[in-house]
């Protein structure tokens, strides 16, 4: 049920129903954290806010990423993230 959830939001992603994925994609995070899902879900949630140009909460979603997903890709592509965030708030010391 839980990859049926994910897959739904990428899907609303995909069609441009951002907002729709940004909900979906922060109920699979704090509805089953543990999961497989929640990470994925984690990290699509951080693409989807920099779709809409919220870089704080991007920043925050791809922190949660790096804690969630250390020593995966996932996690090593939420660190990169946190860094282009920082570059595009205009924070280069924190990059």
């Amino acid at each position: 049920a839980l990859g049926l959830r994910l897959a739904a939001a990428n899907l609303a992603f995909t069609n441009g129903r951002i907002e729709d994925a940004i909900r979906e994609y922060r109920r699979l995070r704090d509805d089953a954290p543990h999961s497989a899902e929640a990470l994925p879900a984690a990290y699509n949630l951080g693409l989807a806010l920099l779709r809409t140009w919220s870089m704080p909460e991007a920043r925050k979603a791809f922190t949660d990423v790096i804690d969630r997903g250390r020593g995966t890709p996932l996690g090593r592509l939420g660190g990169w993230w946190v860094g282009r965030t920082e570059l595009d708030l205009g924070n280069p010391a924190d990059a």
